[in-house]
């Protein structure tokens, strides 16, 4: 027994040094290699390298143990970009950390079933296999709650930015200088909205900002950064005033904000009865019923002890060696 455990021991430490061998050298490149895309890649600020990734040169291995199809890829990308991961290797490095949990579980419960047998082995494979599937669900459960955050951070400051867009342009200035102060004075309090329109103000002078503000509302995926970007460019291509169509945005938005918090006030009814079903109802029903039950029990339990005494005394009586009186006569 001992060892067949030293050499299963001996096995798995070989392959999971042979393992990582491999990964180590798939993941290697080459400087050349490296130089060439670095060239070939077009981040912006966003640019990234090598060093930088979050499991380093096995982040390119692991994320090839769990490829993707084109569709989900899509998925997963936009989902990506509405958490607030702009760089061009945060897929890569999504799918290797996916993959990093899975491996894992599973390594570690096949090195620890070796040591027992029978029920304790099944159920640390059960385990196993339970932690890697957690392993693969909850990436992407966190990166759905990391773009919802995100998505209502924007909500709540975009009135507020669009105000101060509209003061801006008011005031004498410019689209472009309006956004990049609005930008600096948001960093503290929304700073999630101040770097996206940071972005925006870079875009812009790259290119434009209706191509700006349409990349702005396909990142974050939302419906009122759609809105107000198809307003900037119709304002900016028909020549209206800018100001007052903003100003115009921000009072609808609000209306809409206060409609959408409204309907949840009154849905909040709907949700409060569970709550009131087992933190109020079942404590009533105990106080008004708990008497009543102990009543019927204590009846019970007195007809039961009467019933037993009485079938011991009738016992007693039809025994022929029951003395009739205290001296034993008969």
């Amino acid at each position: 027994m001992l060892e067949s455990i030293l050499l299963s021991a001996i096995f798995i430490f070989a392959a999971g040094i042979t393992f990582v061998g491999y990964l180590l050298f798939v993941g290697r490149k080459t400087a050349y290699q490296q130089r060439l895309e670095t060239l070939e890649r077009d981040d912006g600020p966003f640019r990234t390298d090598d060093d930088s990734l979050v499991l380093g040169t096995l982040t390119e291995a692991l994320a090839g143990q769990s490829p993707l199809t084109e569709g989900k890829r899509k998925v997963v990308e936009q989902e990506l970009r509405e958490a607030g991961f702009y760089r061009s290797t945060a897929l890569m490095e999504y799918s290797a950390i996916r993959a990093a949990f899975i491996l894992v579980p599973v390594f570690f419960a096949g090195f620890a079933a070796m040591f027992f047998e029978g029920t304790a082995m099944m159920n640390i494979a059960i385990a196993g296999a339970a932690f890697a599937v957690l392993g693969y669900s909850l990436p992407r459960v966190y990166l759905s709650y990391l773009a919802q955050q995100r998505r209502r951070a924007i909500e709540r400051g975009l009135p507020m930015a669009v105000d101060l867009l509209s003061l801006g342009l008011t005031g004498g200035q410019n689209i472009y200088n309006s956004m990049s102060r609005v930008a600096k004075e948001m960093v503290v309090s929304n700073p999630v909205l101040a770097e996206e329109l940071r972005m925006v103000r870079e875009q812009t002078e790259i290119g434009n900002l209706e191509l700006a503000m349409m990349q702005f509302a396909n990142r974050t995926n939302i419906p009122e950064v759609r809105t107000l970007a198809l307003v900037l460019s119709q304002s900016e291509r028909l020549g209206t005033d800018i100001a007052q169509t903003l100003m115009e945005f921000a009072t609808n938005f609000r209306t809409t904000m206060r409609q959408r918090a409204e309907s949840q006030a009154n849905r909040a009814n709907f949700w409060m009865l569970f709550p009131t079903i087992f933190c109020l109802w079942i404590p009533t029903l105990a106080i008004l019923f708990a008497p009543v039950y102990h009543e019927f029990y204590k009846h019970g339990t007195e007809s039961k002890d009467a019933l037993q005494k009485s079938f011991n005394a009738f016992s007693n009586m039809t025994d022929p060696n029951f003395p009739l009186n205290p001296a034993g006569k008969k």
